[in-house]
């Protein structure tokens, strides 16, 4: 069925971004060029002043800012967008021209963004994401936010099929609204998972300290490590552990602020279709999806989370990887009380308990065998090569092995899946909580699966497909797993109700 335009005359029209956005463009081009050649400005830099030909250097900064401008103009004034024939076409290019043309009705969520410039200049980046865009993100980079609003208005109503006629208010009903006050937003910096950054960090020091000992000569280098030595031999384990404990501090600190900077401000706003989401402090963020293009619910948190009952609910979308985490909107929810009340506009009935049907004992006892029991052998064997200690290599990796064998043995024994008449939903979790839920409709493809050994002991495993991601139910007994398959097949094709 063809979309009404009957309102959107001026946007028919191809238009170009707002003129604002010429210095935002600007820079991005600049910080392209100096990704591309900074070998070749590096190189002409440092000529010019071993030779101590200034001007080379001047001519090569004029070069630059005049290629930066030229480069801008025209990426500017050949950036076209319009709406027209149910289409939002999208025209770039001289030099290699392109039209990106996206069908109203399979866009499924827009994102308004506003850094420190655009917030400065008043102006947006508009990104859209439609069925099955995996690789391709059409965004426009620059536009008045009063034309941002409009413009996402339009985009999502027509996505739903649904037009106001000539001189009617875009408007959606507001419901039930989530927000984070500022304590809120902290307890969830602080109660992040901060290994990552820990990690990160912990890599960078060693590596600056690397970098910055090659940059010495031989007698510096000679002398640094003479004093290094002399220190490691006084201060000994205490030495290592204050190091640890900086680095530790430096990285939750860092990893919680950065949190609080996306988090910050917090509202989710529940509409008559979908949700809008903004938040954000340097960054301003908002996102609008339809509540038709959500294909998997999952409600997590950590063990520090638990105990501060703050929730995370990650919704899964249409055509979203794992590279596109732009897709998906990550809501922090402050109590479970909060968390069972959306978890049930997508499926009714949705536990928050854990509930249901195990899986197999023999799961952890074959991950046992031929995951980890292999990797810590090989574990073992790196360190006894590497340091020559048998009994510390041992150590290592005994300990490595005893902590997947409490992982496996804690993650099967809560591992819980239940089948109800609207959907599936499956608990999973170790140290912290996971509750994911799936509609039968949202399914595309259901498999049973056997390896040699579950055939020997008639255990399958079952894997749910959708468009936005997979739930996975291992060793299964064999004969719940056939009746689940033919059940859910029976589902799916007895249903009406469409997946997208």
């Amino acid at each position: 069925m063809s979309l009404k335009l009957h309102n959107l005359q001026e946007w028919e029209t191809p238009q170009r971004q707002s003129p604002a956005g010429l210095f935002i463009l600007f820079i991005r081009t600049c910080w392209e060029i100096i990704k591309q050649f900074w070998i070749v400005l590096l190189y002409y830099v440092l000529r010019g002043r071993q030779e101590n030909q200034p001007f080379a250097t001047e001519w090569l900064f004029w070069g630059f800012f005049g290629l930066s401008i030229v480069i801008t103009v025209i990426k500017f004034w050949f950036y076209k967008f319009q709406i027209k024939d149910d289409h939002l076409h999208i025209h770039s290019g001289w030099w290699k021209r392109k039209h990106l043309s996206i069908p109203l009705a399979s866009i499924q969520s827009v994102q308004i963004e506003q850094g420190v410039w655009q917030q400065l200049f008043r102006i947006a980046k508009v990104s859209f994401d439609s069925t099955g865009s995996e690789s391709v993100e059409a965004k426009i980079d620059a536009l008045s936010l009063k034309k941002a609003e409009a413009l996402k208005q339009i985009l999502l109503q027509e996505s739903e099929g649904e037009l106001a006629t000539a001189g009617e208010t875009i408007s959606k009903p507001e419901r039930k609204t989530y927000r984070l006050n500022d304590l809120d937003t902290l307890k969830l910096s602080l109660s992040a998972n901060h290994f990552r950054a820990f990690f990160v960090l912990l890599v960078f020091t060693f590596k600056f300290f690397d970098d910055a000992g090659k940059m010495l000569d031989a007698d510096q280098r000679e002398a640094m490590e003479a004093y290094t030595d002399q220190a490691i031999n006084a201060l000994s384990w205490v030495f290592f552990v204050g190091v640890f404990l900086v680095v530790a501090f430096i990285s939750v600190a860092v990893s919680a602020f950065r949190i609080f900077l996306e988090y910050y401000n917090f509202t989710m706003t529940e509409t008559d279709k979908g949700w809008r989401v903004s938040h954000g402090l340097l960054t301003q963020k908002q996102k609008v999806i339809t509540r038709s293009k959500i294909q998997l619910v999952t409600y997590r948190a950590n063990w520090l989370r638990g105990l501060l009952d703050f929730w995370f609910i990650d919704m899964s979308i249409t055509g979203q990887d794992k590279l596109k985490r732009q897709a998906q909107i990550n809501v922090p929810i402050t109590n479970l009380v909060d968390v069972q009340q959306l978890a049930e506009q997508y499926l009714p009935q949705a536990p928050v308990r854990e509930q249901g049907e195990r899986i197999s004992p023999a799961y952890w006892g074959r991950k046992a065998l031929f995951l980890s029991l292999p990797v810590s052998l090989l574990l073992w064997g790196v360190l006894y090569l590497i340091s020559g200690e048998l009994l510390i290599a041992l150590a290592v990796a005994g300990v490595v092995l005893a902590y997947w064998l409490v992982h496996l043995v804690v993650w099967r024994s809560k591992f819980r899946w239940l089948a109800q008449e609207e959907g599936l939903t499956v608990f999973k979790g170790v140290w912290g909580k996971s509750y994911t839920l799936l509609q039968w409709q949202k399914i595309q493809d259901v498999s049973l699966s056997q390896t040699i050994y579950q055939r020997q002991k008639r255990l399958a495993t079952l894997k749910f497909s959708t468009a936005g991601g997979e739930i996975t139910l291992p060793y299964l007994p064999l004969a719940t797993a056939e009746m689940l398959l033919n059940q859910t097949l029976y589902r799916i094709e007895s249903r009406q109700e469409a997946w997208l």
